[in-house]
């Protein structure tokens, strides 16, 4: 039997050929004059407890990028939490209808102090005014994610294959017309995502890349060669990394893999085979992923809550650890954010 103390550590089909993991360990790589080692892997430092409800747990953190405001789901409701005070603040007058599951959110404001903000949270579009302090339905169309492009807000309709729907420019009113069809193939959209001012549109069995044309009447269309036969499985696991996208993928031909678009919208396998064996049986669908950067090192931080099983790729090394908590055996933080340096 191999035990791989260094690199990857991957628990196989069988513990006869393989019964190693990686838990809670990262790979350094080797620079000059050194050899790679394994370092900890972070962990967390309580910086703030909400006042707002202890008990429900926090869906969702959006940062603007700039302010002191952060906007937090927790539970069913809308909250702020003061970055520099460390205060927090309910907004909402009324809840949401879900407590439970990460949220998709959106800004269209870089400041935190006007706009709007828009939340998706599987179900609903809610909507918090922040100029006019007014929290609001936005539209139940069921919804799974929203992403803001060029000065509008996107969102996903489960209702009807294909389609998602555009905001007005710099506003949160999507109107009735306001809406494309990603028709490469007859799936139905499970989340859009925006990357270097395109628009990822992500099917059952396929993905589209769209792009904002400017025109009034239709701002977007597909980019040439933005077709690739690559679904998801799980709405919330498609994310900016490493300089791409990365996400749970899947076709009518197979089983759910980790991906990451290349060159040409490629999709490139970076899950390994051990992984992919063990995420065949953890209910993929429920799993969502995060990112985030630590010394060098850019992160895919991918969790399934049903399985309570989170596994992290490592762009730098492209080796996959895992997390997991002393105390409950998991690892289940379901937002990230990065302000004031930290995340």
């Amino acid at each position: 039997m191999k035990f791989p103390f260094l690199g990857g550590a991957y628990t196989g089909r069988s513990l006869n050929a393989n019964a190693s993991t990686c838990i809670n360990f990262m790979l350094e790589p080797a620079s000059k004059g050194q050899d790679a080692m394994l370092v900890p892997a972070p962990g967390y430092a309580i910086v703030s407890t909400s006042n707002v409800g202890t008990a429900l747990p926090i869906r969702g953190i959006l940062y603007p990028g700039s302010g002191q405001l952060a906007y937090v789901v927790q539970g069913n409701r809308l909250v702020s939490f003061n970055i520099i005070t460390l205060a927090w603040t309910m907004l909402a007058t009324s809840n949401m209808n879900t407590s439970a599951g990460p949220v998709s959110m959106a800004i269209n404001s870089s400041s935190g102090t006007s706009g709007q903000v828009i939340i998706c949270d599987g179900s609903d579009v809610w909507e918090w005014d922040i100029g006019g302090a007014a929290w609001a339905l936005n539209t139940n169309r069921n919804t799974n994610t929203v992403c803001f492009l060029d000065g509008r807000f996107i969102i996903d309709d489960q209702t009807v294959a294909g389609r998602f729907y555009y905001s007005g420019l710099y506003n949160s009113t999507f109107a009735a017309f306001n809406f494309a069809t990603a028709e490469g193939s007859p799936d139905y959209l499970r989340a859009v995502l925006a990357d270097r001012r395109e628009l990822w549109l992500f099917g059952d069995n396929s993905t589209e890349i769209w792009w904002h044309t400017g025109d009034a009447n239709k701002p977007f269309q597909r980019s040439q060669g933005g077709f690739i036969h690559m679904g998801i499985i799980g709405p919330r696991t498609a994310r900016q990394f490493d300089n791409s996208v990365a996400w749970l993928g899947k076709n009518e031909r197979g089983q759910a893999q980790v991906v990451r678009a290349g060159d040409g919208y490629a999709p490139e396998v970076i899950s390994t085979p051990e992984i992919n064996y063990k995420i065949r049986d953890l209910a993929p669908g429920d799993g969502y992923a995060m990112v985030y950067q630590l010394s060098g090192h850019e992160f895919y931080v991918l969790t399934f809550p049903t399985a309570q099983k989170t596994f992290v790729f490592d762009a730098l090394t492209r080796e996959w650890h895992v997390w997991r908590c002393s105390t409950t055996n998991t690892h289940l933080a379901q937002c990230i954010t990065n302000a004031q340096g930290a995340v």
